[in-house]
């Protein structure tokens, strides 16, 4: 199982970049890899376009607008190959290190696909993460 959890800052409050991220139909909204969302299961499934045609579902496992984070799981995937298999994942929201900032973590774990490597599924868990954090932080500033 590989595991990879990363934070960004954000110099934007809490409320802010909920707004924007915490619907989970909202990926396309803040990600640039992600050209479309749509619901499926009466919103328990989200169905994601990537710039490229593939498609990802992605199933919601959990869901706290208070606490603002959700979790989900990847169930399937057409038009891509990826590294691991058994993906879960939480975007979590709390305040971040100064009044007015938040702090988004984002985590998941997966297990190694036949053919790949646990550095294979690592480095495309980061890009996921990191594509997101830098067009937040290009969007809200980073403290």
């Amino acid at each position: 199982m590989v595991e990879v959890a990363l934070s960004q800052d954000l110099r934007a409050s809490p409320e802010k970049v909920w707004e924007l991220i915490g619907g989970f139909n909202a990926v396309p909204d803040f990600h640039p890899a992600i050209k479309a969302s749509a619901f499926e299961e009466g919103g328990m499934v989200r169905c994601l376009t990537l710039l490229d045609g593939a498609r990802l579902w992605e199933r919601l496992l959990h869901f706290d607008a208070e606490t603002r984070s959700y979790s989900y799981s990847i169930e399937r995937f057409e038009g891509l190959k990826l590294p691991f298999r058994n993906y879960r994942s939480t975007l979590s929201l709390k305040g971040g290190p100064k009044p007015g900032t938040s702090t988004l973590h984002w985590s998941g774990a997966a297990e190694v696909a036949p053919g790949s490597s646990e550095a294979d599924v690592e480095a495309f868990m980061r890009g996921i993460y990191e594509g997101g954090f830098k067009a937040l932080v290009k969007r809200f500033g980073s403290p």
